[in-house]
């Protein structure tokens, strides 16, 4: 961007157009995170004689004025389907969101490659699959007390998109930022404010992806229809949305009729009622979206019918459902396409590892190696001789301290309880196993580690083994409750209905990625404090638009930071670090390559892609297996560099130097 304003020479004396000043002006201070920043980027580049009088105005002021108006370009703009920005009535609050038909619209104009992700092969009419997610986030010291500044930031895309988009946060797009505080306002609440949404993209009258939206790009024109795949998000938003009692309920699962907490194992003795302990999925009675409907119906009967609050909030506990009048299961309008059991769409990372199943067992077990006396920091110790991929961070001396670690929890990052799960389960497959140790409790370790290693292999693949996987979940569940009876919690059944959304949505979908989508959520709404949804949803459909028009975003497999030059006549592109599909990968990185007789472990050296298309090929140094060592390769000396296809590239992986030029890796689930 800033080429177009240096001079061609030093006696250059052009002015740039106001227009495009004001978007200058509007992408510096994104970049610089404040007006003043981009005031101070400004002055230096016109002191130095780089702007030619280009920018007449380099004040604080001059840039906020600037840069409100380059966002405004973006934010106004006339469309079809009206502005971009506009007001959304949600009882006598109204608030502002990202029109999705004419945030759309502009996407496609601008960015071909989301035009050609949304109709492939640039076809005349798509029919696509929305789904939506909702979280609260803290801007600013996320220790500091009051609620004043938590907010509830709504994204949304299309559940049929590839892999490598849906786990982009680019790939989402931002709806609306609301504080909490304002959404407590509204009539129904978060339900009461998904009911808006959802009547502003399935409209009964006017614009409505029911009967479609024309979007063009070029020359191209095509008509996208879409429906509704559900709510994604942790167990709080979900039962705010559908007015659950959730884990404070005696029935904590929307998709069981028969489950019940708070009830006695003798009590429930000769009735068809299960706890959860429960891991046998035949016993569990299957509840239909026509039931959950007429539950809702049967409160507001009652309700209705003059009982008193008591009654009311006797049976709200028996159900497991909260009545409110003003929440999505009651609109007419949505009643035809709502779906409450299947909606429901459990987010594997909260379930499993982000204060979830994982760190529950993580502690339990490291409870009873205390018993055989191996302390957790022995586990540390043990932990020292691995290695990580580079993009997964190093390992932390404090993971196993004894202040991170409870009787039935443990404090850490989802990211980082990937990355625990991992290292623990060869722990034990090396220290305690050798020693006919708790073999239960390994064996059942072992299956949690194989489970969120199929969890992390995308969401298609995942999707795809669902049965594969449920098998593991039934029996590392079997394992669970014989081993720790008391450490049961409702997550710990909901991964009992991973196999639902497999088999329904056809992908399991995780919130890794808009946990990162809220990171640009907070550095819009840090500084921002008049105005405050005005200024950050304005910022973030700016910073959208700026992020959907680069071609890296649509691509599977992308260079980072490359750098050109000619090699024998032949222009090469190089870089030291490579997002493929299995992620990001870096030089000095261990990976697994090839399948089957073929595959081979090698060590990254760089990237390089030839003639500038869009082949990545990776130069490796090859290691050797090491016969009798499923796991152990060896580098043999003076080896030549191989040049592989990153397709062949698998994963990087875990690994431990053993010496003398030997590895043992943690390889990927079936490789």
């Amino acid at each position: 961007m800033l080429a177009a304003v240096l001079p061609m020479s030093s006696s250059s004396s052009s002015v740039l157009p106001i227009a495009k000043r004001q978007r200058l002006s509007a992408e510096l201070a994104n970049a610089a995170g404040t007006k003043a920043g981009a005031t101070r980027v400004l002055k230096v580049l016109h002191d130095q004689g780089f702007l030619c009088g280009g920018l007449a105005v380099t004040s604080q002021k001059g840039v906020q004025a600037d840069a409100r108006s380059g966002i405004a370009t973006v934010c106004d703009a006339a469309t079809p389907y009206g502005n971009v920005i506009v007001g959304l009535k949600v009882g006598d609050v109204t608030v502002e969101i990202a029109n999705p038909f004419a945030y759309l619209h502009v996407l496609c104009s601008r960015s071909s490659p989301l035009y050609e992700a949304l109709f492939p092969g640039r076809c005349s009419n798509a029919a696509r699959r929305i789904i939506l997610y909702i979280d609260e986030v803290r801007p600013g010291n996320p220790l500091r007390p009051g609620k004043g500044r938590m907010t509830q930031a709504i994204y949304w895309t299309c559940s049929d998109f590839d892999d490598h988009l849906l786990c982009r946060s680019d790939a989402w797009f931002l709806l609306t930022t609301v504080r909490s505080t304002i959404v407590e306002q509204m009539p129904g609440k978060v339900s009461g404010f998904m009911r808006a949404i959802l009547n502003v993209f399935w409209a009964r009258a006017g614009t409505s992806f029911n009967t479609g939206a024309v979007f063009s790009n070029g020359n191209d024109t095509s008509v996208m229809t879409a429906t509704f795949d559900g709510f994604l998000g942790d167990e709080k938003a979900l039962k705010e949305i559908w007015c659950l009692k959730g884990a404070s309920g005696s029935r904590p699962c929307i998709s069981c009729t028969n489950l019940v907490q708070f009830v006695s194992d003798a009590d429930r003795e000769g009735t068809p009622l299960q706890g959860l302990k429960c891991y046998d999925t035949s016993l569990l009675r299957r509840s239909t979206d026509e039931e959950v409907l007429r539950m809702a119906d049967s409160l507001k009967a009652l309700q209705g019918g003059g009982c008193t609050k008591v009654a009311l909030h006797r049976m709200e506990q028996i159900l497991g459902m909260t009545f409110d009048p003003d929440g999505i299961l009651y609109d007419e309008n949505l009643r035809a396409m709502l779906k409450p059991v299947r909606m429901y769409i459990r987010d594997w990372m909260h379930t499993v590892v982000g204060h979830g199943v994982a760190g529950t067992q993580v502690a339990a077990v490291l409870g009873k190696l205390k018993t055989i006396g191996i302390k957790p920091e022995s586990v540390q110790t043990y932990l020292k001789c691995f290695a990580m991929p580079l993009a997964h961070g190093p390992i932390h001396a404090t993971w196993f301290d004894k202040n991170c670690i409870g009787d039935d929890h443990m404090k850490c990052f989802a990211s980082e309880m990937l990355s625990i799960v991992a290292l623990f389960n060869e722990f034990l497959q090396d220290v305690v196993v050798p020693r006919s140790l708790m073999l239960d409790d390994c064996r059942c370790f072992e299956l949690l580690a194989c489970i969120v290693q199929l969890l992390r292999a995308g969401p298609s693949v995942a999707g795809s083994r669902c049965l594969e996987m449920h098998a593991m979940i039934v029996e590392h569940h079997r394992l669970y409750a014989e081993l720790y009876p008391t450490h049961i919690k409702p997550k710990w059944h909901h991964m009992l209905h991973f196999v639902d959304h497999g088999l329904d949505v056809g992908k399991l979908l995780s919130c890794f990625v808009t946990e990162r989508k809220h990171k640009k959520v907070k550095a819009a709404a840090t500084w921002s404090f008049r105005h405050f949804e005005h200024t950050v949803l304005r910022t973030m459909v700016f910073q959208q638009l700026d992020a959907i028009v680069q071609e890296n975003l649509f691509k599977v497999a992308y260079l980072e930071n490359p750098h050109n030059f000619v090699a024998n006549g032949v222009q090469v592109i190089s870089a030291k670090s490579a997002t493929l599909r299995c992620g990001q990968v870096k030089a000095d990185d261990l990976v697994v390559c090839g399948t089957g007789p073929g595959r081979f472990v090698a060590k990254v050296m760089c990237f390089f892609s030839l003639h500038g298309d869009d082949h990545i090929d990776v130069l490796v140094s090859r290691f050797l297996s090491v016969p009798g060592c499923e796991r152990t390769w060896s580098s043999p000396p003076c080896d030549a560099p191989l040049l592989v296809s990153a397709l062949d590239v698998v994963s990087a992986v875990i690994y431990a130097s053993r010496g003398g030029g030997r590895v043992r890796i943690v390889p990927p689930l079936g490789w």
